[in-house]
């Protein structure tokens, strides 16, 4: 009872004390009037100082600029005027009490509270992300204010708040401590797991991108990085962890996500759609929004001027091109295109909340929680249902990679028929007449014995082919080929020729000249097919040697192509080919001509001071014989002269490829070049021994994975 009197007696004293100002709304606190918090705003009222030209003395005696609010979080818009806020408090009680005043959103640059004390002495407290973090009156994200309520007095408490173009909104909160911190924690739990979520799927896509090198998954890992930057920096995380001292850059943070965010969403949509094929001309709509977002990205570092217009140019931009987006899937649907159903609902979902969330920016909707949390929670979604997409498209590379590992399965059954034929036959026979197995077996036998017998004999066939290898050391006694094929017959093949050539002499004019032409070549595959192409590559090369028009090595490489794509693709439709490098030197002047296909050159220069240094010639990059090479150029021929003592080498890559040493990794080319080096002192036959030694010692008990040749020459 004597509570209830207390409480009568106090609205008789502010009717009295205001009676002249009855406009003017209390609101009356008691301890007992709300559990958690209570909404101020409502009974507030607001005045826009447009041209910031009062202070705190003056709008105290400015009463009647102030214009009721009527909303619990009134949405101001985008702005960057400065607006008043004033309320008065009655709090009935028997004691005074702190309480946490929560006011603005995070991102608000201007936050001050005037405030009384016991004394009726207006002090100044400050927030904002306009003032560097720790010196705001409560060290939090949002901007929270700790106030005393004093009891039975009414008190005038005074809000001054400005922007730099952001949003302004208006919740005012009057929190009990305890309540406070207890929704604090909830709302930390509940973005621990929105960026939870988004950190999770950054780290597995973007390992997705190392495995794939699939530019759809960077555009989307950086989109998804940029959209984080953004919540983050709208929370006021960004600046209370990342930049608490450093103002300007916790202000732009929030403008580089948004504007990232467009960017990539862009490039991320016309590269997993494939717009390029299947709507060419809606590119440029695409890349109109990213040139919106590369523009507003300068207009946040040129000016506080152009900065303020980027805050609504970008939210407008980012609604109009998630519509975009929209309209290109139905545009597609309706072209009979596949569109997956994630990447559909994902956009659908971003579409809702980023129209919510722009349209209460824009002030064309109420502010409520929804409104808010709109843009995080149809990110958060979209994130989750585009990862869903992201995830199905890995199924699908992995998909084609298994239809592209079938066609060659296919082409090998294809090169094998006949064994396989007889396999499936004697496999017949095994289930019909289980009595006959032994006599299966013995003829199983026989057949692998034959086939064995026919790739030996294909072998004797390779070797008749391939030139004698004892001869090509009476041309160049200091030289070697070392030949080693992976299984009974190579894919790897090496070739010479012993010619006189018409050459121009600067003092004795055309003259025939001995040339020693020679190659090492690597076909497409090894083993039996590898051999046939073998057998096809030498044949070519002894046919250029007898054409008038074929002078030079880059021109029997191209006689080499010409002639081994007609030969490949007269009937069938075969994308096979070679790399090789061919040398043609001068035995008597030392004059030599290069041209390769892939393949390099090293030399090995002998120095004055009895050392080596190294050069190498690299090939063209471009094979003999690929049918996918649409744009074939005729191939380099490259000139430099041997001297005496100087070594050369061309080789094939199954020496650097092969796996070994203690740790089974590859040998890899610099250390072949670097044991070519370290055996320069040694003979030309002993190199081949010394080649011959590391690559067993290498190699161990490991199978060896390609055919290698290797010619060397010393002049």
């Amino acid at each position: 009872m004597k509570k209830i009197v207390q409480i009568f007696f106090c609205f008789l004293m502010f009717y009295a004390l205001n009676i002249n100002a009855a406009q003017v709304t209390t609101i009356i606190i008691t301890p007992e009037s709300f559990k958690k918090f209570q909404h101020l705003a409502n009974d507030a009222y607001i005045f826009c100082d447009t041209n910031n030209k009062y202070n705190f003395h003056q709008i105290r005696t400015h009463e009647n600029l102030f214009q009721p609010i009527k909303s619990n979080n009134l949405n101001i818009g985008f702005t960057n005027k400065t607006y008043w806020v004033k309320f008065r408090i009655n709090y009935i009680a028997e004691q005074s009490e702190n309480y946490y005043l929560e006011v603005a959103r995070p991102i608000t640059n201007e936050v001050k509270l005037y405030h009384p004390d016991k004394y009726g002495n207006y002090e100044l407290k400050e927030s904002g992300d306009g003032l560097e973090f720790y010196k705001r009156d409560v060290p939090h994200r949002k901007s929270v204010f700790k106030i005393t309520l004093y009891p039975n007095v009414v008190n005038t408490y005074y809000l001054k708040l400005s922007s730099d173009g952001e949003v302004i909104n208006l919740p005012i909160k009057l929190w009990k401590q305890e309540a406070f911190r207890d929704s604090d924690y909830r709302d930390q739990f509940f973005h621990g797991i929105y960026f939870g979520v988004l950190f999770f799927v950054f780290i597995i896509y973007f390992f997705f991108f190392i495995a794939l090198k699939e530019k759809s998954f960077v555009y989307y890992i950086i989109y998804v990085f940029c959209i984080a930057l953004l919540q983050f920096s709208l929370e006021g995380f960004t600046f209370h962890f990342l930049f608490p001292n450093n103002v300007w850059l916790a202000n732009k943070t929030l403008l580089f996500g948004a504007c990232g965010a467009l960017i990539f969403v862009m490039l991320y949509t016309k590269t997993f759609l494939n717009l390029y094929e299947r709507i060419p001309k809606i590119k440029y709509f695409y890349n109109f929004f990213i040139a919106i977002g590369i523009i507003c990205i300068i207009m946040a570092i040129v000016s506080d001027y152009t900065y303020q217009l980027t805050f609504p140019l970008i939210n407008a931009g980012s609604l109009i091109a998630t519509l975009l987006i929209f309209t290109t899937i139905i545009i597609l649907k309706n072209k009979k295109y596949h569109v997956c159903p994630y990447f559909f609902t994902a956009f659908t979902l971003l579409i809702i909340g980023v129209g919510i969330f722009i349209l209460n920016n824009l002030s064309l909707i109420p502010n409520s929680f929804l409104t808010e949390n709109a843009l995080k929670l149809g990110s958060g979604l979209e994130v989750v249902f585009l990862s869903l997409s992201m995830a199905n498209k890995f199924r699908e590379i992995q998909l084609e990679k298994e239809k592209a590992q079938q066609l060659a399965f296919e082409k090998l059954q294809e090169i094998n028929k006949i064994t396989e034929n007889i396999n499936i036959e004697l496999e017949k026979q095994v289930k019909e007449r289980t009595e006959e197995i032994n006599k299966q077996k013995i003829l199983i036998e026989e057949k692998n014995k034959d086939i064995t017998d026919s790739i030996r004999y294909s072998k004797r066939i390779q070797q008749a082919i391939l030139p004698d290898e004892k001869k090509f050391s009476e041309f160049l006694p200091e030289s070697f080929i070392c030949y080693m094929p992976r299984d009974i017959v190579s894919g790897d093949f090496y070739w010479y020729k012993y010619l006189r050539s018409n050459l121009f002499d600067k003092n004795k004019g055309y003259v025939l000249k001995p040339l020693l032409v020679f190659a090492a070549a690597d076909c497409t595959g090894h083993g039996v097919p590898g051999a046939f192409m073998s057998l096809i590559g030498i044949n070519i090369l002894n046919a250029s040697a007898k054409e008038p028009d074929v002078n030079s090595p880059a021109e029997a490489l191209d006689y080499l192509h010409e002639n081994l794509s007609t030969i490949l693709n007269e009937n069938y439709d075969i994308n096979d080919g070679m790399d090789i490098a061919m040398i043609a030197v001068d035995l008597e002047t030392g004059y030599t001509q290069f041209a390769g296909a892939n393949n390099p050159v090293l030399i090995y220069k002998l120095n004055s001071d009895g050392t080596y240094s190294v050069q190498e010639i690299k090939g063209d990059k471009q094979p003999i014989g690929a049918q996918h090479l649409q744009t074939h150029t005729k191939f380099t021929n490259h000139t430099f002269t041997l001297n005496k003592g100087d070594s050369l080498y061309i080789f094939t890559d199954g020496y650097q490829d092969q796996f070994g040493g203690k740790d089974g990794k590859k040998y890899k080319y610099k250390r072949f070049k670097e044991f070519l080096l370290s055996i320069q002192h040694l003979s030309m036959q002993k190199q081949k021994n010394a080649l011959y030694e590391e690559f067993i010692n290498w190699k161990g008990e490991l199978e060896q994975v390609d055919d290698i040749c290797i010619i060397g020459i010393r002049f």
